[in-house]
């Protein structure tokens, strides 16, 4: 939260801003892990970040560190990676091994479901970072790398 400078909606905050002084923590390790929903407001006061929060704080990041280091981002969900439909509603559905952002934010618009916020996925690839979505069940599923 000392990082994460958000505006002052306490239970629906916006990032306003990311404190490049958190690059200190790679200096002994290049794999950063924190929860990436709570900020603090610019009066102080602690935030919490809205739906998704932890997609937005993770990206936000990566892109606050790009400026002097090579990133990519892996967001660990409960699925596999990236679908052509809902798993949760359709069991017989294929995981795609890659995207593109524009392939992506497509088959967000087609299917109305998402892993990842899209907003997220598009500031990555603005930013040309590679984001690659796995499951934290099954560790050893390369997910689905999303890239230009």
């Amino acid at each position: 939260r000392d990082y994460v400078l958000t505006d002052s909606n306490y239970h629906d905050a916006k990032i306003d801003s990311v404190d490049s002084g958190f690059e200190k923590y790679f200096s002994k390790s290049q794999v950063l892990i924190t929860q990436g929903f709570i900020g603090r407001s610019i009066t102080g006061k602690d935030t919490v970040l809205g739906y998704d929060g932890s997609d937005e704080s993770a990206a936000r990041f990566a892109i606050a560190l790009s400026k002097n280091n090579e990133v990519e981002v892996s967001f660990f969900k409960d699925v596999l990676g990236v679908y052509n439909g809902n798993p949760k509603k359709d069991k017989n559905l294929t995981v795609y091994p890659t995207l593109t952002p524009g392939g992506y934010n497509l088959l967000v618009n087609e299917t109305g479901t998402y892993v990842v916020r899209p907003d997220s996925i598009i500031d990555l690839a603005q930013a040309n970072i590679k984001a690659i979505i796995r499951s934290y069940l099954n560790l050893s599923h390369p997910g689905t790398l999303i890239a230009a």
